[in-house]
């Protein structure tokens, strides 16, 4: 019998409703762990060295979401992924952008970047997203 790999850590950051909405179907389409952190009290930084996520997700229109962008400082190989309702987008926090229509194609991008060979640590190309 052959081991088998321990499913990836998905972690969604914020308290928007979409990111409930987010929440609920990567739960029915993905078999990766799930972990929702919320509120502006998390010392999200000593968090996420704990939790050791393989990417994090978030709402680029929440409140919170600029500390996410500070811990890329801190935490260099974290991979983000913000989610752009108004364009219907994700912009992945390593210069790609891609168009997402549906939650299917969002659980197949997140899928992709999990299983990207390359695995490119967020810090080689951090600066921002196309526009």
């Amino acid at each position: 019998m052959l081991p088998t790999e321990p499913p990836h850590l998905i972690v969604l950051f914020g308290d928007t409703l979409f990111m409930t909405g987010v929440e609920t179907a990567l739960n029915r389409r993905l078999s990766q762990a799930i972990v929702r952190l919320r509120g502006p009290q998390i010392d999200l930084s000593e968090t996420i060295r704990q939790l050791l996520p393989d990417l994090i997700l978030f709402d680029l229109e929440d409140p919170q979401a600029d500390r996410l962008v500070l811990l890329l400082k801190a935490i260099p190989d974290i991979r983000l992924i913000g989610l752009d309702r108004s364009r219907q987008a994700t912009v992945i926090l390593a210069g790609q952008s891609l168009a997402i229509d549906s939650m299917d194609e969002l659980a197949q991008a997140i899928q992709a970047r999990l299983t990207a060979p390359d695995r490119v640590p967020m810090a080689a190309n951090a600066v921002g997203a196309d526009a």
